[in-house]
């Protein structure tokens, strides 16, 4: 008896869940590790922001927060347009945050705090970028978006 057939596409829908499992674990590993080192230096750091760096401006992080939460929120009922838009509002006030954190004096390399602010933010919001990328090719290649 020959083994039963198995549907048309599992071993394709079954390697494509493993690399997107791969994919997704690596993007934490690397979240996490910023983590580990944001939490060694502001820890061994006597004051936060350290070296008399400008406090960031608050307001940028809150509105790009109900952003790229309202993007989720619309993801989650299926209305891409309205997710892709929200998440490049928030790409762009990130953009304008990092402005103002420039022109405040606090760049990549004015310190651990310019450098790991930067670091964290560039992260975040490549990370948006390539799931706006993912959204429009899966809307794009797959029949069932």
């Amino acid at each position: 008896m020959s083994a039963p057939a198995s549907a048309p596409g599992a071993k394709e829908d079954r390697t494509s869940f493993i690399g997107m499992a791969i994919f997704l674990g690596g993007w934490t590993m690397l979240f996490c590790a910023l983590l580990f080192v944001w939490a060694d230096v502001r820890l061994s750091a006597g004051a936060w922001p350290p070296d008399g760096e400008p406090r960031a401006p608050l307001l940028y992080p809150a509105v790009a927060t109900v952003l790229i939460a309202a993007s989720s929120w619309m993801l989650a009922r299926r209305r891409l347009t309205a997710t892709v838009l929200f998440g490049l509002g928030f790409i762009g006030v990130q953009l304008a945050g990092w402005t103002a954190l420039w022109r405040s004096g606090v760049t990549p390399s004015s310190g651990r705090y310019g450098s790991l602010l930067y670091t964290f933010c560039a992260l975040h919001a490549l990370h948006v970028v390539v799931g706006l990328g993912g959204l429009l090719l899966a809307k794009k290649t797959q029949r069932n978006w």
